[in-house]
């Protein structure tokens, strides 16, 4: 394993913030990609 067992909580941080940094580039290209097709939303 990459991390040991007393490293458990410090490796969850990590692959949580690597997540989250993967899923808002992943929400950024989505919408550009949307904006550039000049789709919109819908609106409540």
């Amino acid at each position: 394993m990459i991390f040991k067992a007393g490293n458990a909580l410090i490796g969850l941080f990590v692959y949580a913030i690597i997540v989250t940094i993967l899923a808002v580039i992943a929400t950024i290209i989505i919408a550009r990609s949307l904006a550039h097709l000049e789709i919109e939303m819908p609106q409540e």
